[in-house]
């Protein structure tokens, strides 16, 4: 089970943004990869399909 992509994007900005290490605005924000890159869960994914088969 994952996390809907977008809905992960918005918590990790509002985190972000509380502990102060992301800007308050989000365009800004997306232009950090660290907060994209975390939800492209085919990335991990992917690891355990190819070896599955």
């Amino acid at each position: 089970m994952v996390r809907h992509p977008v809905e992960r994007i918005e918590s990790h900005y509002m985190h972000g943004v509380h502990e102060g290490w992301c800007p308050s605005n989000f365009s800004s924000t997306l232009q950090i990869s660290e907060i994209i890159d975390t939800s492209l869960y085919w990335r991990n994914i992917n690891a355990y399909v190819i070896f599955s088969f």
